[in-house]
């Protein structure tokens, strides 16, 4: 038989085949002959059998040395000790005995808690949990007491509190609290929305959608697809990527609407937002609310900034602030003030402010005052008190009672001045009235226009009953004839065509004259320098009379 090389020896050797051959004969020929040198506590022998030597190598006795443990002592952190004679070491985490139990599971053999507990779920785990679950995989349970994730809670962490849970969610993170809940979170496919909702601590909140946040607070919800709320209590995220900040009892019912805090503020509508305040309640389409109390908005695009009690129902409509106004035309204002009212037929209208204001027409205007009211189509009411516009283009600056009954009608100021025909205008005065068109009162008392053109100046009780009439002032002064005049005085009556009157008392009986009760000439001219003009008056100086040019 060949020799094997020492090499294949050293090979079969390390490749474990060596020790499996019953003997070395196979190995090794007879024509060879190893010497075997044998070592500390080691024996070599040779038996020869029939077919050849056979080598046993065997150990004489141990190693050197030797001894007995008699005690063993636990210091801080386990418990178990001393042993004398047999025991069991274990971990003590304030008192509590940790130990495996039959699943290999780090746990309390004294009690309820585990540091480090391996849980049910793949490469989940829960530490200082007491009472507490983790099912989910890769989910933990860090610390605090009862925590629990089901086995859908994948990815999920609760970081402490007490009584949290996390059911059929993925990447769910609670920070702390108690009887916080997110569930039902689920990935859902698509760029709008996944798991990873989170409850940072606070007390009985709820998260039943995913990509979801509560801050903190109490009795919070979060009841849709990206929702934030970020404290407070009994706040509700009902629709899309809704947010409230903080505040109590708010609901945030719209897609992307937005609540920053107060109570009990409602945003329904799509794109809405509530600054603060109280009972403040948007409703449609980018509505905006920033504070008071009790506002509504009801129509899309409307603003309330504050106040209390304010509603808009007409669309583009906006409430600075104030109580109790109101907008149901669309695209009105109201700047302020208590109980001013657009009503649904006035579009593009202004009230800044007062109280108990009233537009009824387009582009009408009221600037302040109280219980005025704008009727008609581009009527301005400046202020004042009880004034009426209604007309269109009219115009009433201030006052108090006046009343404009036609287009394009003017009353300045005054009190219980009426300008009824178009074109007409009362300065100002008392209970003074145009009748006619293009007439003009200036001022005075209970004057009155019939006469279209006609003016009066001023004075009391004057009366124009025909076209083109004119009194300067005075008392009790009647025209009654076209393009008849009273310069003044009283009690006069110019009832002919083109008379005047200059006096008291007087009745014109002719047309075309002027009527005086005295006449004073201080200077007239002589036949010497007047004009020789046929009808003209001059004095004759031989008798000192007047005479006219025939």
């Amino acid at each position: 038989m060949a020799i094997i090389p020492k090499y294949q020896l050293k090979e079969l050797f390390e490749g474990g085949d060596l020790i499996s051959q019953i003997s070395m004969v196979d190995f090794i020929d007879s024509s060879y002959n190893p010497t075997l040198i044998a070592g500390g506590n080691i024996n070599i022998t040779c038996i020869i059998t029939p077919s050849g030597p056979e080598i046993t190598i065997s150990s004489t006795g141990g190693g050197s040395g030797g001894g007995t443990v008699t005690q063993i002592n636990t210091g801080n952190g386990l418990t178990g000790g001393p042993i004398t004679t047999s025991g069991t070491l274990a971990v003590s985490v304030d008192g509590t005995t940790i130990g495996f139990n039959g699943s290999g599971e780090l746990e309390s053999l004294g009690g309820d808690g585990g540091l480090m507990q391996v849980s049910t779920g793949t490469c989940s785990t829960y530490r200082i949990n007491v009472g507490g679950s983790v099912a989910g995989a890769c989910s933990s349970a860090l610390s605090g007491f009862d925590n629990k994730s089901d086995a859908d809670a994948c990815s999920s962490t609760i970081a402490g509190g007490h009584t949290n849970c996390i059911t059929d969610s993925v990447c769910g993170f609670i920070g702390g609290g108690s009887c916080n809940t997110i569930s039902g979170c689920l990935v859902i496919p698509g760029p709008i929305s996944f798991g990873h909702s989170n409850i940072v601590g606070g007390l009985s909140n709820c998260i039943t959608q995913p990509g979801s946040f509560i801050g903190g607070g109490s009795e919070n919800q979060a009841t849709c697809i990206n929702t934030v709320v970020g404290g407070g209590f009994q706040n509700t995220a009902s629709s899309y990527f809704a947010v409230i900040a903080g505040g109590e009892q708010q609901v945030a019912s719209g897609n992307r609407s937005s609540i920053v805090g107060g109570t009990a503020n409602i945003a329904s509508g799509d794109y809405t937002f509530i600054g603060g305040g109280a009972l403040n309640e948007a409703q449609c389409l980018v509505n905006t609310i920033s504070g008071g109390c009790s506002n509504e908005i009801t129509a899309n695009y409307g603003t309330v900034g504050g106040g209390y009690n304010n509603e808009i129902s007409g669309a583009v409509g906006t409430i600075s602030g104030g109580g109790s106004n109101e907008i149901l035309g669309t695209t009105s204002t109201i700047g302020g003030g208590f109980s001013n009212c657009v009503s649904a037929t006035a579009t593009c209208s202004t009230i800044a402010g007062g109280c108990a204001n009233i537009t009824c027409g387009t582009w009408s205007t009221i600037g302040g005052g109280a219980l005025n009211v704008a009727h008609c189509t581009k009527t301005t009411i400046g202020g004042g008190v009880a004034n009426i516009a209604c007309g269109d283009c009219s115009t009433i600056s201030g006052g108090y009672g006046n009343t404009t009954g036609d287009n394009n009608t003017t009353v300045s100021g005054g009190y219980g001045n009426r300008a009824f025909c178009n074109d007409s205008v009362i300065s100002g005065g008392c209970n003074n009235r145009t009748n006619a068109e293009t007439s003009t009162i200036s001022g005075g008392y209970a004057n009155y226009i019939e006469g279209r053109g006609s003016v009066i100046t001023g004075g009391a009780n004057n009366s124009a009953c025909c076209r083109a009439n004119f009194i300067g002032g005075g008392n009790s002064n009647t025209v009654s004839a076209n393009y008849g005049a009273i310069l003044a005085g009283g009690s006069n009556l110019a009832s002919c065509a083109c008379s005047m009157i200059i006096g008291m008392s007087i009745t014109s009986d002719k047309t075309n004259t002027t009527f005086v009760n005295q006449l004073s000439i201080k200077s007239i001219c002589d036949e010497t320098n007047c004009s020789n003009v046929s009808g003209e008056i001059y004095r004759c100086a031989a008798d000192n009379t007047l005479r006219i040019i025939p």
